[in-house]
């Protein structure tokens, strides 16, 4: 038999191909920024200073009936208010990420560094600012006036929901004249909500569709809080190097709250978030995102700092209602 040479295709596929990243995908998992409800939470003030005072009036001064019957000849009955002061402090929060020379240079065209660190820092301030407004006002020792639910809203249906609810709204009405106009939900809670069958069985109407959608709508009007606001952020509370480790931020608790809608002289909110937008280059949110070269190193660097305080104005505007599912 005489030898005979055996031909493969040629020129080989890796000859003719290398490998690179797609240039119109990628894959990246993090989160959208109608993830993260802290700045809609309390009314924000845009305030020139780092620290300063506002003006706090009792309200019980205003809550009294104090007239007094008038005689003929005689003065009316005199009264008067105390009022007090409290200061707040914008800590200044911030992060950086450096884009060295060498890497720059190096990169493929389809790669956007300034663009990936700034999407980077940008939801790391987000999540802090989740993360502060959660650990700071979304436990049960957030607020003098909390009631534990025993994580009873797994079974106790709509009405027993609505009564927990209604009987917080009364309570804070009773205290202040003011009812709750916003109620910030977990998650877990708000899963419970929107499946629970006697509140689905409202939205419907006899109806097969579109439940989910309106159901906050829904139970805005049987509760009589127009704002209804659920905290589905999540941060990862691993080191870096470390299994990572998610988690939603806010907890399994109903909290309700009057806030103003806007920042106002002689107007009654339970909190404040005080934005120094007073530091060169902010934003009105007391954010600022800034760009420069370091000689030394020879490298770029994208920084981002959020200067700012979520403070608590008005304990008395507050109802939490904590660990209400399993």
């Amino acid at each position: 038999m005489s030898d005979q040479m055996i031909r493969k295709a040629q020129p080989t596929q890796s000859a003719v191909h290398v490998d690179r990243p797609l240039t119109q995908m990628s894959s990246a998992i993090f989160q959208e920024e109608s993830s993260f409800i802290a700045g809609s939470i309390f009314p924000q003030i845009s305030v020139s200073k780092q620290s300063d005072l506002y003006r706090l009036y009792p309200e019980a001064y205003f809550n009294r009936d104090q007239m007094q019957i008038r005689a003929p000849g005689t003065e009316t009955a005199g009264v008067g208010y105390e009022t007090s002061t409290t200061p707040y402090y914008a800590q200044v929060w911030g992060l950086h990420h450096d884009i060295d020379e060498q890497t720059e240079e190096n990169a493929d065209e389809e790669v956007d560094l300034d663009l990936e660190a700034t999407t980077l820092l940008t939801n790391q301030a987000l999540i802090n600012r989740e993360v502060q407004w959660a650990s700071g006002f979304f436990q049960s020792g957030s607020w003098t006036n909390a009631v534990d639910q025993a994580q009873g809203w797994d079974i106790g249906g709509a009405s027993a929901v609505l009564e927990a609810i209604e009987a917080a709204s009364l309570r804070m009405m009773g205290r202040t004249g003011k009812r709750p106009n916003t109620m910030v939900l977990g998650p877990d809670v708000w899963s419970v909500l929107k499946n629970d069958p006697d509140l689905l069985d409202r939205v419907n109407r006899g109806q097969t569709g579109g439940a989910a959608m309106v159901m906050r709508d829904t139970l805005a009007g049987l509760t009589e809080i127009p704002k209804i606001l659920v905290g589905e952020s999540i941060v990862d509370s691993s080191k870096e190097g470390a299994t990572s480790s998610p988690g939603f931020i806010f907890g399994k608790h109903c909290l309700l709250m009057h806030v103003a809608p806007s920042p106002g002289r002689y107007t009654a909110s339970a909190g404040y978030t005080f934005s120094w937008s007073g530091l060169s280059g902010s934003s009105a949110a007391g954010t600022r995102v800034s760009r420069f070269e370091d000689p030394k190193t020879r490298s770029r660097r994208i920084e981002i700092e959020s200067a700012y305080q979520q403070k608590l104005v008005s304990d008395s505007l507050g109802e939490m209602l904590y660990d209400c599912v399993t």
